[in-house]
């Protein structure tokens, strides 16, 4: 079981654009890292279609990040992740496998910026 119970540290909301084939499509998102807002738009890629069985899949995005405080000259995220059939809840099909994201954020401060 997953403990769900955990400090939230930012939030996003994403959209997905055309998918114009299995393997590549556009998105855009928008959000907060602590109290730092952001935009962003980019591009998702599957890496792996059934991966280890069928039905899982291997993921890789990027997010070119714009929308920041005037501190930070830009940034990036880039996410790694896994999905199966089933895209909500606990419960993958095929069963017995985590669907995880892992997402890194980079933002780079403006040079002499506190």
């Amino acid at each position: 079981m997953i403990d769900m119970n955990v400090k939230a540290i930012g939030s996003i909301r994403v959209c997905f654009g055309p998918i114009y084939n299995a393997d590549s499509y556009d998105w855009y998102a928008e959000g907060t890292l602590g109290s730092t807002p952001f935009k962003g738009n980019g591009e998702c890629r599957r890496r792996k279609a059934d991966l280890l069985e069928r039905g899982l899949r291997a993921l890789n995005c990027f997010l070119d990040l714009s929308g920041l405080p005037s501190e930070y000259v830009g940034g990036l995220l880039t996410t790694n992740s896994m999905t199966s059939l089933k895209n909500h809840g606990v419960e993958t099909d095929p069963p017995g496998y985590t669907q995880a994201s892992i997402a890194t954020i980079r933002l780079w401060r403006k040079r002499n910026s506190p």
